[in-house]
């Protein structure tokens, strides 16, 4: 329950005010904003609670004229009723951390008690609520101060849950003197007593909207794999598959690739979005991390915070919560103008993401649950961790709902839940219907029976749901992540097509067909919405190469040099992504000798005098060179293939971390080359493309497709071994021959009528045709289903 404006409270004391408390106002549902010393905190109050404990003011004596009120207690009815009160006019002079009956112990010591008795009755003196937090009692605590006397009253409900009249308030009453020293917190209340609910809530384990039993049924579909000609389309194509919401991550490195540079214009406008999502009917559920993982380059944290020396990744470490404070000040009010209750669509924000999968650091997860409030959100919060105590313990919020994310065995997920949080309602906020793919492994898919069958199953358990992904889209440019598994880097590929019921394209696939059937069993709007065709795509043909500039020459005369005596990370180049040239001429003696990298992040192509002589990676990174008494002309042209996006390994650097020796000794003076190959436009293609001649082998080239009406089309490039392919302006993605995916997919609004320039870095092997063919290839394929055994 919030007010129109936010209740402004401020500190009496210099004592900070307890985290405890801020856990408790957080769990109930609507909003504060305190500030203690200057500095503003946050709070929630409950939801689903309001009108039952509404009544206990204007009945015992806490109205508008019967002077201040102050609060104490454990529960969070006990914020309900801070609520309560100023709503019908009280003034709430505090909010202290106290304890009930049972719980005396807690008491200040000073503090002495003369009577106590219970004022109204339902047949017992005061029993504690089920269900109430860490067993404490579920009661508020009011108190009217006179004099030296101060009397204090609280109320509990009865076990009668469903009831919500005042005959079932159990209201009791102590008189004690109470010490001086605490945080006391002034509050001013709503003007004329507006209120406004969150538009989701829960109460007894069922999710209501605007007080109404409601399901959510959402899809992922993120914004920033699919592009903006596109993002209606898709949005319909997801209405038609039974789903009421849409759900995506929203990148922090996406927006603020360099430090203090945010942008939401083109492809970064998530508000415009959100707003289609509305027009499609869709409510929206946003997840603004700062962390996403989703298969994302840094798990969508910026390279440049990462690299900063000292930066503690996803824990209260000052710096790092700085930093995301600074983000969300230009983020989180371009959702909370577009919540629900504002007009909007979006209903639901998720805090941080599958936090239990990476640490217990309960101070950050509630500071990014209390920025997400203070900014101005209002709809409901939710963490979102996998189906086992160990991660639902470091993730989840006392108050806040609890979902899940997982691929199968929803009942075990579901009975997990339900007994931790026996209140909240049964979501699973990510069902992997499908799975991504690394390179050199083969495409993973899911059955459309299975996926089927276990949606059926959260269904079947009362359950809302995301399906990840309901359209997984494309990695375009240098965005994919990766994993390390086993001392290995597997980077994703470009496609993240994710074996979704709505393909990288916009297809819809059998598995469309399967999820649907079991949401339209549901009786959803939704559901009965007509099908869109397929997307049209263009004839397939072959487009003959043009081999232009040899690979070294050309970067050498693309790239503006840096000289250090050693090498220097991407991070020390403030390179997030691309190639790095590093060049060195160390005086070699006759013979063999052995060339070691240090701290190789991720692979080297390694030559001698300009000739190839080996490929790195960090596991092999070791090379033999022949001296001749004279200097060699040593080049190491290193590729970041996606940073880390997931595991302790988050935020690790690239480039070459250590040093390079030969035998023991280093080699010193070293020239480099940053590429920022996701930054060049067409013109730096062209320039680069032109910048020396061809020598056959690797470097650039170019064909030209004439194009009459644009239209997607999936692109083949047979002959080549590994590079990147630009579509005039946009460098679409990397391609490798080693697989599984061998087509990248080009959008239409990529294209303009006429001629457009498709230009190919080549960096092992080019070949003599760029192919358009009529559908994907994403690979041999295996079925895989993650199971959390």
């Amino acid at each position: 329950m919030v007010c129109d404006q936010p209740v402004s409270w401020r500190s009496a004391t210099t004592e900070q005010f307890p985290g405890a408390v801020l856990d408790l106002l957080h769990a109930a549902g609507g909003r504060a904003v305190f500030e203690h010393d200057g500095r503003e905190l946050s709070g929630r109050h409950l939801l689903g609670m309001t009108r039952r404990v509404a009544a206990a003011p204007r009945q015992h004596g806490v109205g508008p004229g019967r002077g201040p009120a102050l609060l104490l207690g454990v529960g969070p009815e006990a914020f309900a009723a801070v609520i309560a009160a100023y709503t019908v006019g009280a003034r709430v002079v505090g909010v202290r951390p106290g304890t009930t009956d049972h719980q005396r112990a807690a008491l200040p010591r000073d503090a002495s008690r003369s009577r106590s008795r219970t004022v109204r009755r339902t047949g017992r003196n005061g029993p504690p609520a089920a269900g109430a937090p860490n067993g404490m009692w579920a009661g508020s605590v009011m108190r009217s101060i006179s004099g030296t006397k101060n009397r204090r009253r609280w109320c509990s409900p009865s076990s009668d849950r469903s009831a919500i009249g005042i005959d079932n308030i159990i209201c009791h009453s102590h008189s004690y003197r109470w010490p001086a020293r605490f945080p006391v917190l002034r509050a001013t209340p709503c003007q004329g007593g507006a209120v406004k609910r969150s538009t989701l809530s829960y109460t007894d384990g069922t999710l209501l909207r605007n007080g109404r039993p409601h399901r959510l049924l959402a899809g992922s579909l993120h914004y920033f794999r699919v592009h903006p000609g596109h993002w209606a389309d898709r949005l319909r194509r997801l209405a038609a598959l039974g789903l009421n919401a849409v759900d995506t991550y929203v990148p922090w490195n996406f927006h603020e690739r360099t430090a203090g540079d945010i942008r939401f214009d083109g492809p970064r406008d998530l508000a415009r979005f959100i707003r289609l999502a509305q027009e499609e009917g869709l409510d929206v559920v946003v997840r603004p991390g700062p962390y996403i993982c989703a298969e994302w380059d840094n798990g969508g944290l910026p390279a440049w915070l990462t690299g900063t020396p000292g930066m503690r990744l996803r824990t209260s470490h000052g710096p790092y919560l700085e930093a995301v404070d600074r983000w969300f000040d230009a983020l989180v009010p371009r959702i909370a103008e577009l919540q629900a209750g504002r007009g909007g669509p979006v209903v639901a924000v998720q805090i941080e993401n599958e936090y239990g999968s990476y640490g217990d650091d309960r101070a950050y997860v509630r500071h990014i649950r209390d920025a997400l409030v203070a900014r101005g959100i209002t709809e409901l919060l939710y963490t979102a961790d996998g189906p086992t105590p160990l991660m639902q313990d470091g993730g989840a919020l006392p108050g806040e709902l609890a979902a899940a994310t997982f691929g199968s065995r929803p009942d075990r997920a579901a009975a997990l839940l339900r007994s931790r949080r026996p209140a909240e309602p049964f979501f699973c906020a990510e069902f992997w219907n499908g799975w991504f793919d690394h390179w050199g492994d083969k495409h993973h898919v899911r059955p459309a029976p299975s996926a089927a069958e276990d949606l059926g199953g959260i269904l079947d358990e009362g359950g809302s749901v995301s399906l990840y992904m309901a359209h997984g889209g494309t990695n375009f440019g240098l965005w994919a992540g990766a994993n390390h598994e086993g001392g290995t880097i597997r980077p994703t590929v470009t496609s993240y097509d994710s074996d979704a019921p709505i393909a990288e394209n916009g297809a819809l696939t059998p598995k469309f067909f399967a999820l649907r059937d079991r949401l339209t069993a549901l009786g959803t709007v939704a559901a009965r919405r007509p099908l869109p065709a397929d997307p049209p795509l263009l004839a397939p043909r072959d487009l003959p190469v043009l081999r232009q500039a040899a690979l070294l020459d050309a970067l050498r005369a693309t790239a503006e040099p840096v000289t250090a005596p050693l090498p220097l990370s991407f991070e020390e180049l403030s390179l997030a992504s691309g190639l790095v040239l590093y060049e060195a001429e160390p005086l070699l003696p006759p013979g063999e000798h052995e060339v070691t990298v240090t701290g190789l992040h991720d692979r080297a192509q390694v030559f001698a005098d300009d000739t190839p002589v080996a490929v790195l990676d960090r596991e092999s990174a070791s090379f033999t060179v022949t001296g001749t008494g004279a200097r060699v002309r040593l080049a190491l042209l290193v590729e970041n293939q996606g940073r880390i996006n997931y595991g302790p390994l988050l935020g690790q650097g690239k480039g070459i971390l250590g040093g390079v020796r030969v035998e023991r000794r280093l080699v010193h003076g070293w020239t480099m080359r940053p590429l920022p190959l996701d930054a060049w436009t067409g013109r730096d293609t062209a320039r680069a493309a032109a910048a020396a001649p061809s020598d056959g082998r690797a470097g650039f080239a170019t064909a030209v497709l004439p194009v009459a009406e644009p239209a997607d089309a999936f692109v083949a490039l047979p002959g080549f071994g590994k590079g990147f392919l630009w579509v005039n302006d946009t460098l679409l993605g990397r391609y490798w021959e080693i697989g599984p995916q061998s087509t990248l997919y080009l959008p239409g609004p990529l294209l303009r009528p006429g001629d457009n320039t498709l230009t190919v870095l080549e960096l092992e092997r080019l070949g003599d045709r760029v192919a358009l063919r009529e559908g994907p290839d994403l690979g041999p394929s295996e079925e895989y289903v993650e199971t959390f055994d």
